[in-house]
């Protein structure tokens, strides 16, 4: 069907900012995923409680050496509606701290499930990029219980990384 698998990579952050061995990681993990199958893209993971984010690696290496295409570098999303159910909800929400695309366009007025299929029913946007997290979508009650504490606690200590960036900014008098 023209699927792929990429790579959903978070070395700056498991290599604690060192350039070298991000590097080394990323290409051990790269090299890992390729002896199963051949890899064309890579996309950062949000590593929300990372003080940087993923992408920062290329800031000292280029992932084109690898023959690869970053699906948020590579793309020009100007003309894509984007939503992500970070913070579980399609909408704004403060718990979302890296999952963003770009350019896109936004639709603050979706939010829920309900939304989103009436939104992508009503044909608002012909290009549309969903980013799902999957443990967030079973019929299992208790799978499902499980995911939403989690969820919940882990949000409450990203918005509490959102304020303390903010407060942080702030000039003091």
């Amino acid at each position: 069907m023209g699927h792929e698998i990429g790579y959903h990579y978070e070395d700056w952050y498991l290599a604690k900012y060192d350039k070298y061995k991000a590097k080394e990681l990323f290409e051990k993990n790269l090299k890992k995923l390729q002896d199963l199958i051949p890899i064309e893209t890579i996309c950062m993971h949000g590593s929300p409680l990372s003080r940087d984010n993923n992408m920062a690696i290329w800031n000292h290496w280029d992932y084109r050496e690898y023959g690869l295409k970053d699906c948020i570098i590579s793309q020009d999303y100007s003309d894509f509606a984007f939503f992500t159910d970070s913070g579980r909800t399609f909408g704004p929400s403060s718990a979302n701290l890296r999952d963003e695309l770009g350019n896109a366009r936004l639709y603050p007025t979706v939010k829920t499930t309900k939304d989103l299929c009436a939104f992508i029913q009503a044909r608002t946007n012909d290009k549309i990029m969903i980013s799902i997290h999957p443990e967030r979508w079973t019929n299992n009650a208790y799978i499902w219980t499980n995911q939403l504490a989690k969820d919940t606690a882990i949000n409450l200590i990203k918005r509490g990384i959102r304020i303390t960036k903010k407060s942080k900014k702030v000039k003091k008098p």
